[in-house]
């Protein structure tokens, strides 16, 4: 017997349901609105980043911006090790989604309606950040949940759509749903179990794509493509360097030690900006054409994750300074913190320019790559100081190095064009790519 008070009789709901039917119907046979995922053709031809994608970025600021708040409040180790593992989820979500646009030509309404539903689910992600490692940790799973199994839909469409890439997809679709359910079953577990299986379920994605192997070279990522969409994400976490100053300078008395601190804060951010866009030159295109290759390129997507932890663990160590008085020190260990997320930045950027293909890297260029290696060792310099010096000259030291990596960024950048003048020295990144390949072939 259907319950009184309930508006939808059961003759109602099932006229709804078959005007739905009816709708879907309708709409396959309609051009552009339900269309199968089809294969990027080629590697090399380039590809804009779609509206679409930089829409789906944007929830991804909130994501990251909470994660930088969740860091702040707990700006200590045990904090920074939860931080981690909050990002880490952050920024897979949004690999997961880049990754399957850049093999794959998916812009159908069906397409549209999944990455809207991603980006709420990305948003209640987002809400549970503050929580995920006590109360609200349920809610943190099982929005990481719904984003992951909206991606496997996606590898199931791509995986029925074009047989020639199942190799590839249904690893995807096999390791991804594994661990989203991994994920799932931490619901039900209390800490630290929950944790453990946390931990467990990131390992199982991050291995994922190895276990394609030779598959990947089937459906290659894009060469422009990904690097913009990886250089777009950094500017996203660069931006929370920008809004740490902001809001570091909210609720203070705005002295000339807070706009010292301020200003070392906006010189750091410029630094970061500067080193990854113009000195390593880290979205640059690069292609996928064998194995050395596919390992050059592993090393420099999966660089980028320390990358971003350091990148927003310095701008919380600026915003800390900032609310300190001249004569204070970090509070613990906020000041090694700072410190170490300095130098992972730096020494990272340069193992990202290290992936650069050979060719784009002049005799002349390569030269300093030591001298950044050391700057970005000095940062480790502070540490036996770093509880007894006051915070801002612990900023201004930081603010100091990314400086000199500027300027020895515009040394070897004088003299790489000096270098380019020279016969023989220009270098096209599909011309590499499709050398590589013809070498692989005979």
């Amino acid at each position: 017997m259907w319950p009184r008070g309930v508006g939808l009789s059961p003759k109602k709901l099932t006229k709804i349901l078959n005007s739905c039917i009816g709708y879907y119907e309708a709409m396959k046979f309609r051009p552009g609105l339900v269309v199968p995922p089809s294969l990027q053709s080629g590697g090399t031809n380039e590809r804009k980043v779609t509206w679409l994608e930089l829409f789906f970025d944007l929830i991804f600021v909130v994501a990251v911006g909470q994660a930088a708040l969740f860091l702040y409040g707990s700006y200590g180790w045990v904090g920074f090790g939860q931080f981690v593992v909050i990002l880490v989820a952050i920024w897979w979500a949004w690999i997961g989604q880049t990754f399957y646009l850049t093999r794959f030509d998916s812009d159908d309404m069906v397409h549209k309606v999944l990455t809207v539903t991603q980006m709420f689910a990305v948003a209640a992600l987002a809400l549970n950040v503050q929580g995920a490692m006590g109360a609200q940790a349920g809610g943190f799973a099982l929005a990481y949940v719904a984003i992951r199994a909206i991606l496997v839909f996606e590898y199931v469409r791509a995986h029925r759509a074009m047989p020639e890439t199942q190799a590839l997809t249904g690893v995807y679709i096999a390791g991804f749903s594994l661990a989203a359910l991994i994920w799932l079953a931490s619901v039900w577990q209390p800490s630290p179990g929950r944790f453990w299986l946390w931990g467990t379920a990131i390992v199982i994605d991050f291995v994922t794509p190895f276990l394609a192997g030779g598959a990947n070279f089937k459906a290659p990522p894009r060469i422009h493509h990904l690097p913009e969409r990886f250089g777009l994400f950094t500017i996203v976490v660069l931006g929370e360097s920008i809004i740490a100053v902001v809001l570091g300078l909210q609720s203070v008395k705005l002295d000339s030690h807070d706009w010292l601190v301020a200003i070392l804060g906006w010189i750091i951010a410029f630094g970061a900006w500067w080193s990854y866009f113009e000195g390593i030159r880290g979205a640059e295109a690069r292609a996928i054409v064998d194995r050395s290759s596919g390992r050059s390129f592993r090393v420099w997507m999966y660089s980028h994750l320390p990358l971003v932890l350091g990148i927003v663990g310095m701008a919380i160590g600026v915003k800390s300074a900032i609310k300190l008085d001249a004569t204070q020190a970090f509070k613990g260990d906020s000041g090694v913190i700072f410190l170490l997320c300095s130098f992972v930045s730096m020494i990272t950027m340069t193992v990202i320019y290290r992936t650069v293909p050979t060719g784009t890297c002049t005799q002349a260029v390569i030269r300093f790559v030591r001298a950044h290696q050391v700057v970005a060792l000095m940062p480790l310099v502070g540490l036996p100081l770093a509880k007894a010096l006051p915070a801002w000259i612990l900023v201004l030291w930081v603010a100091l190095l990314w400086i000199t990596q500027v300027m020895l960024g515009l040394r070897e950048e004088t003299a790489g064009n000096k270098a380019e003048k020279e016969p023989g020295a220009s270098f096209d990144i599909e011309d590499f790519a499709e050398s590589r390949r013809d070498k692989g072939a005979s």
